[in-house]
């Protein structure tokens, strides 16, 4: 699982999980509560969970690089 991480790795692995973010929680979540799907709410959504995808990435490589240094 570190290799997801290595490198410039962690920006691909971060987009792919906010995008699928993006599916779960931005629009099936919204389908299932019956809310209306505008594109405001989509670009907003989109954006914020490419962003988390991306915090996400950054926190993991910067785990994986410290626990590979303690060993």
């Amino acid at each position: 699982m570190k290799h997801l991480f290595l490198g410039k790795n962690w920006i691909k692995t971060g987009l792919k999980f906010g995008f699928l973010m993006f599916l779960i929680v931005g629009i099936a979540f919204a389908v299932l509560q019956g809310r209306m799907l505008s594109w405001q709410y989509l670009i907003i959504n989109f954006v914020i969970m490419m962003l988390g995808g991306l915090v996400y990435g950054l926190l993991m490589k910067i785990y994986f690089t410290l626990t590979s240094r303690k060993k």
